[in-house]
């Protein structure tokens, strides 16, 4: 599978909003976010549209995905945003920005129950929440709580993803894909 890698060095505040709203709108299917800053890092969430500009308001850095697609952005005087996709379609979205030169070919890795990477914790019954000792405060994960003690599959938090290999066949860049 072929992937399309993007880069805008400088996108106005406006733009960068405008394209999240317009690609991760609820009925483009579930969306999730992870947000980044030096004071704070937390664990990522479900995204609702109506979120996106509160995410530029307070995190520098971050990035925003779905099965469809992922924009990763920084702060600074703008917006430096890379977006990562596996549907030619979303060419439409690049307005501005310039392809990243190669051919990017992609690893599926989107079965969390097989492939996914693992986030920090597990879930605790006697607590009621998703713990890490080695954090000190609960973890809120946008999953729903373990049926009990019998459900594996939800002991721990995974993130299905894409590995986008550079024309060198080299692992490049993760694109998350969805929280499970």
């Amino acid at each position: 599978m072929n992937a399309i890698v993007a880069f805008c060095p400088s996108l106005d505040r406006p733009d960068l909003e405008a394209l999240l709203q317009q690609e991760f709108a609820p009925q483009k299917g579930p969306a999730w976010y992870l947000v980044r800053r030096p004071d704070e890092a937390p664990p990522p969430e479900d995204l609702s549209g109506a979120q996106t500009a509160t995410l530029l308001d307070s995190w520098w850095e971050g990035r925003v995905f779905s099965r469809r697609l992922e924009v990763r952005w920084r702060a600074g005087g703008s917006y430096a945003v890379l977006l990562l996709t596996e549907e030619d379609k979303q060419v439409s979205v690049l307005d501005g920005f310039e392809p990243v030169p190669g051919q990017w070919t992609v690893v599926d890795r989107t079965d969390v129950r097989r492939h996914g990477l693992y986030l920090w914790g597990r879930y605790d019954d006697n607590l009621d929440a998703w713990v890490e000792v080695r954090i000190p405060r609960f973890l809120q994960y946008p999953v729903p709580k373990p049926k009990g003690v019998g459900d594996p599959a939800l002991r721990f938090v995974r993130v299905g993803h894409y590995d986008y290999c550079a024309p060198n066949g080299a692992v490049q860049l993760v694109r998350w894909t969805e929280v499970g």
